[in-house]
């Protein structure tokens, strides 16, 4: 039978779910270790630790084991999705301890997954061609059986569905909560479905660079300095004191070069007299004033579809496999295992940020020299001098 480790977090939390490990060996005698339904091999060993590897090809995830089999801490984001059932035939041949020549008998890998991609098409729901379809109930649950659905709608007269994801542990995170991030995606959205939404809004930066592009105006802000000076101003105004942001507003409008007078319009129409509160788009009263947060796990999570829009049985599949690695992340935190570093970009970016504000705020520059200052320093930070090239 295989063995089974599991990590002594804390002896408080013996209520709380732990990561649980088990080791098996391979036909060639090697250690291979399982741990959430992926199979890893061992990289190498030091005097109190192992090194584990993702056994499938390009999938750089790490996890760290103690040399007692105690799990560790695991590093990195799979690019596939898992594959119970070649696991269960291994840990099958192992209990049944089969000799070397019994062993060779057995269906070599490759065959094993070809048999049972095509048993699994079998039991697979049809991928739907419409957003009129049965959730099967799998597919409504986390992996550990919980519900996981939260809400399923139709709108425009069934023309349009939304279906809202999250475990009870999440919500109940999300409404004790403070501060909240949001971020949408369209590229790894499932067939008939337009976007992806998730709560961790709407991205002040991301929708000025949008419109800088749908005006026609990306080869001047790659190519001309003064046009992308100008474009930073407006959005250095997120970090001008809210009482400042309308008259640092017409001030530089009226510096404008007349191909951005377009731009300028739908600035003052979205974010200074629009439907959206300034309140809400400014951030100079904010601890975090970035939605790099949302941004990167967009990023990450889109690594591991590997592709742009996936069926819907694998876009829940992959959610279902991210839930379960936020349960092991918010384990570590709880238990102040591991926490986050903040980057030496964002460090520095927040130092900066502040020292101009204080300089403000003691009299020692202008409102026009505070966003003069912002322009140069969001010009010198790498995410918001991306050429259009990204979009």
């Amino acid at each position: 039978m295989a063995d089974t480790a599991t990590n002594a977090m804390s002896s408080s939390l013996s209520s709380t779910p732990v990561s649980v490990i088990s080791f098996l060996t391979s036909n060639k005698g090697k250690p291979l270790l399982v741990y959430n339904n992926h199979l890893f091999r061992r990289n190498k060993i030091v005097p109190l630790k192992k090194y584990w590897v993702c056994n499938t090809r390009g999938s750089n995830v790490f996890v760290h084991t103690s040399t007692r089999k105690e799990f560790l801490s695991i590093n990195g984001n799979h690019n596939h999705a898992s594959e119970p059932h070649v696991l269960d035939v291994k840990k099958e041949i192992k209990q049944a301890s089969l000799s070397h020549e019994a062993t060779a008998a057995v269906l070599s890998v490759i065959e094993f997954r070809s048999n049972m991609s095509k048993t699994r098409r079998k039991q697979t729901s049809v991928i739907p061609k419409s957003c009129a379809f049965e959730l099967p109930l799998p597919y409504q649950q986390t992996i550990a059986g919980q519900r996981f659905l939260f809400m399923d709608y139709f709108v425009k007269r069934a023309k349009e569905r939304v279906l809202l994801f999250s475990s009870d542990e999440q919500l109940n995170l999300l409404f004790s909560n403070d501060i909240i991030f949001m971020d949408g995606t369209f590229s790894t959205a499932p067939s008939n479905f337009d976007q992806v939404f998730l709560i961790h809004i709407q991205n002040f930066t991301q929708a000025v660079h949008r419109n800088i592009r749908a005006l026609g105006l990306a080869s001047e802000y790659n190519n001309d300095e003064t046009v992308r000076e100008q474009c930073k101003g407006l959005i250095a105004l997120s970090f001008m004191p809210v009482s400042e942001v309308e008259q640092q507003f017409n001030r530089i409008r009226a510096l404008a070069l007349p191909a951005l007078e377009e731009l300028f319009i739908y600035f003052e129409r979205q974010w200074i007299k629009g439907n959206i509160p300034l309140v809400l788009w400014n951030s100079s009263q904010c601890s975090h004033r970035t939605n790099n947060i949302s941004e990167a796990y967009n990023r990450r999570f889109g690594s591991c579809i590997a592709k742009t829009h996936p069926s819907l049985w694998t876009y829940i599949k992959l959610i279902q496999d991210e839930h379960v690695r936020f349960e092991h992340m918010h384990i570590q935190l709880t238990t102040d295992i591991s926490s986050s570093k903040q980057s030496k970009n964002k460090s520095a970016f927040e130092r900066r940020y502040e020292v101009l504000n204080n300089r403000f705020k003691n009299g020692e520059i202008n409102s026009k020299q505070l966003l003069s200052a912002l322009t140069l320093l969001l010009a010198h930070k790498k995410n918001l001098i991306n050429t259009f090239t990204a979009f």
